[in-house]
């Protein structure tokens, strides 16, 4: 037989007093091939979101940057990061957590992901362990059985301990270059508009409203954030307004005519033909669609 006991510096506290984090939901999605973004770009003011990539490939929003992911891909998006499923290729399957009131020794709440790091992380040689976990907590959550809650949140933390292992040792074998994500002029730009466009969305917006606040060019501010984001800044906008209106539909019983509004478009009209045009069906099946997939949903990867 062969014993190992952690030693009491492998042991140290991951979380600062009263910041254990409290796990809020776990959701498997399936892409097919000719299925559209399910989610449009959103944040969660006080969340933290991860990502597992499980099966397939594709593109993913996060921050203000594309990211190319594939199979064994952990996406961390902390409280308050735009992110959004962009195109995922083929047959995907990925399962995304949400953490409510984390708060790591030496970190703000809800931030899982220091500053300036990359927010895809590789699992690597962790894959299987992090598979199935995920698969573990998935079917928890389905079956529900005595104590299913207790259980799940305490893999959850183990899934927490395992990311920032990995994060790690990233640091450890990367170069500076390597470690953080790009900076620059540009950059500062996008964040500028990004930030003005995020409060207030919900308003009435005009390239030329965005260019005036922001104190750059139309062109300028066109060419750069279509460049740095895949969107211009009008299709930003309006991909804003749907992953808030999407957000509603998923996590209120709001009346659609009402998250309609306050989503920022001017008419439910043209909310109906937006969202129906971007997700592929109506907001009313979409909210439909939403909660059967998560009560019938297995786990097979």
């Amino acid at each position: 037989m062969i014993s190992y006991f952690p030693q009491p510096e492998q042991m140290e506290p991951l979380f600062a007093p009263g910041g254990e984090p409290v796990f809020k939901s776990i959701a498997r999605t399936v892409y097919r091939p000719d299925d559209r973004s399910l989610f449009a770009v959103h944040l969660h003011t006080d969340e933290v979101e991860i990502s597992f990539i499980s099966k397939g490939e594709g593109v993913r929003l996060c921050g203000m940057k594309r990211y190319s992911v594939k199979q064994g891909d952990i996406l961390i998006h902390n409280a308050g990061v735009l992110h959004e499923e962009n195109t995922m290729r083929g047959d995907t399957v990925s399962y995304c957590c949400n953490i409510r009131r984390m708060r790591l020794l030496g970190m703000p709440e809800n931030v899982l992901l220091p500053a300036g790091e990359c927010p895809v992380l590789p699992a690597g040689a962790q894959f299987e362990r992090v598979r199935a976990l995920m698969k573990m907590i998935y079917s928890l959550h389905c079956e529900r059985p005595s104590g299913y809650a207790q259980t799940a949140e305490q893999l959850m933390r183990a899934y927490i301990a395992l990311i920032l292992g990995l994060l790690e040792e990233r640091r450890q074998g990367a170069g500076e270059a390597e470690k953080n994500c790009p900076a620059g002029e540009e950059n500062t730009v996008c964040e500028c508009v990004k930030r003005y466009i995020d409060e207030h969305y919900a308003s009435e917006l005009t390239l030329e409203m965005i260019s005036k606040a922001v104190h750059i060019s139309p062109y300028y501010l066109s060419r750069v954030f279509k460049r740095e984001t895949g969107y211009s800044p009008m299709q930003y906008v309006n991909h804003r307004r749907l992953g808030e209106a999407q957000t509603l539909l998923t996590t209120t019983h709001k009346q659609v005519t009402q998250i309609a509004m306050e989503a920022g478009f001017d008419t439910l009209n043209n909310f109906n033909k937006m969202f129906a045009k971007q997700v592929g069906m109506s907001p009313s099946r979409f909210r439909k669609a939403f909660f059967e997939a998560e009560s019938t949903q297995g786990a097979d990867d």
